[in-house]
């Protein structure tokens, strides 16, 4: 005996959307269709049943003429009141069948219309998809208008999209460095050694030479790599945002670098930003050596925090002149030939993802001072 199978209900969310509302329509529309059926049969009868037959005359019974067949048939006015209603009723119930007919081809075709209209979003979402699967990743989701239960998808959707498209250029620029910067040291070692290789006879003084060309290139690439580590490193960290105080990190840094080498401004104030720590971090510890190393050794730099309109400020004091590289910083008009390499880009990297301002300033207390201007952060406190 075959064993009873379970009905398979349809697996398209828009098949089953449309099954619902039009079952909701038809169940609408038969209570409806039912009611009026019910109320105007029941009032035909009692109608049928509480009317007095209309006399013809004072002294003959109360009768009515009918033809029928081309003859005068004569019958009681209550028996054509119940013919009449039993036809009505008749006629009533073949277009309430009609009736409920059209009700279940329209219920159909509305709500298969209707769960087109809402499942949209889902289906330029499920486009979004293939898009992405294919290689071609948008900025941004485009969905104009989303309904407010898939706006918090969409915006999780522009988030990831936004991450996996900053990891992809981060990739792409990691191997663009990687093959610049080693291209050079490794072309200048295999040309060394394929001289020396190649000569009838080699001094010492020239196997010299060339260990120390080697030895060089070698350093640039071990330096290349190191930096482009790093760049991996900060590429790979998790980039969760949250509110960070300046001054925290000026203090930070001061306790890593010690009192003989640097020192936080007694007038520092509290300077709320939103970015990422690690960023902050990598960028704060960069620009500080090399705002250390411009100068004489011996000497503290001093860290000031503070607020200035909708900017957050952490300057740290200078001595000499200004590196190349802050210069060009200070300029925004991009690295030069001179200062390019993958530490250097890094930092550029830095400053434009958090919208980072970089400006060196004189005044008589000191040379010169290099103030990094961060967007500025509401805090609850600040309102």
């Amino acid at each position: 005996m075959r064993a009873w199978a379970r009905p398979r209900f349809p697996r398209s969310l828009r098949q089953r959307l449309a099954l619902a509302y039009a079952c909701l329509f038809c169940s609408l529309a038969t209570v409806v269709l039912a009611g009026m059926y019910v109320s105007v049969t029941g009032h035909l009868e009692r109608r049928a049943a509480t009317e007095r037959p209309i006399p013809v005359n004072a002294e003959s019974t109360p009768v009515t003429l009918v033809a029928v067949d081309s003859s005068v048939v004569q019958r009681d006015i209550r028996d054509v009141e119940r013919a009449l209603t039993a036809e009505t009723t008749s006629r009533l119930r073949e277009y309430t069948l009609v009736a409920f007919g059209i009700m279940v081809v329209t219920s159909l075709g509305a709500a298969w219309w209707l769960s087109g209209r809402i499942l949209k979003p889902i289906e330029r979402l499920n486009q979004l998809a293939r898009e992405v699967k294919s290689g071609d990743l948008p900025e941004r989701v485009p969905l104009v208008g989303a309904p407010e239960e898939v706006r918090d998808l969409v915006e999780a959707l522009d988030d990831i999209l936004e991450r996996l498209g900053a990891a992809t250029e981060a990739q792409r620029r990691f191997v663009a460095e990687a093959s610049h910067g080693l291209r050079n040291p490794l072309a200048v070692v295999r040309t060394s050694t394929e001289v020396a290789l190649r000569a009838p006879s080699v001094d010492r003084r020239q196997l010299e030479e060339t260990l120390r060309v080697v030895e060089e290139a070698s350093r640039r690439m071990a330096a290349t790599v190191d930096a482009l580590c790093r760049r991996a490193r900060l590429d790979a960290a998790p980039g969760h945002v949250r509110i960070l105080d300046l001054r925290e990190v000026a203090m930070e840094r001061v306790r890593s670098m010690g009192p003989s080498l640097a020192c936080l401004h007694p007038a520092s104030r509290p300077a709320a930003i939103r970015a990422c720590p690690c960023h902050v971090a990598t960028l704060v510890a960069h620009l500080a050596e090399t705002v250390r190393a411009a100068g004489p050794d011996g000497r503290p730099s001093w860290y000031y925090t503070g607020t200035s309109g909708g900017w957050s400020s952490l300057a740290m004091s200078g001595e000499g002149e200004p590196p190349l590289l802050l210069r060009e910083f200070d300029a925004g008009a991009g690295l030069s030939s001179e200062t390019r390499d993958p530490d250097s880009e890094t930092l550029e990297s830095i400053l434009d993802m958090l919208g980072c301002r970089v400006t060196i300033r004189r005044d008589r207390s000191t040379p010169w001072w290099l103030v990094l201007s961060f967007p500025r952060a509401e805090v609850p406190h600040d309102r």
